[in-house]
């Protein structure tokens, strides 16, 4: 019975009752690809927009998988537009107020160096712009 529970484990598996834990043990890559949509000011500086903004709901994965789903779609300029009209109800409220218009982006930044000092992306592509019209 104890060679069939620590069988997993000698194989290098990850299986019940024992784990290798694959997930920590294992190399991560260094890198990382992330699609997003900001706001950008008159002056070019990123205003980062809360998951309404971006996708007309509080959740924060659905947000971002609305994003990534849109540019593979090839539908990234109809996403800006809407992220703009949804920015220019906010402003009208108030918030925001120094957003001109919205990127649509994809980067590709180094998980280390983010995390250490440097949040510059290694690489990055511009999907859409589009400014906002006055509220």
């Amino acid at each position: 019975m104890l060679v069939t529970v620590a069988f997993p484990a000698l194989r290098g598996t990850d299986s019940f009752p024992l784990s290798n834990y694959p997930m920590f043990a294992n190399p991560r890559a260094t890198t990382s690809t992330v699609d997003l949509a900001r706001g950008l000011t008159p002056s070019g500086a990123a205003v980062t927009l809360d998951p309404s903004a971006l996708s007309g709901t509080d959740q924060i994965i659905q947000a971002a998988r609305t994003i990534t789903r849109e540019i593979q779609a090839g539908d990234a300029d109809a996403l800006c537009a809407e992220i703009a009209a949804r920015v220019v109800e906010r402003q009208r409220s108030g918030a925001w107020p120094d957003v001109e218009r919205i990127e649509v982006a994809t980067e590709t930044h180094n998980v280390v160096e983010w995390f250490e000092s440097s949040r510059d992306p290694l690489t990055r592509t511009v999907h859409a712009t589009c400014d906002l019209v006055a509220p």
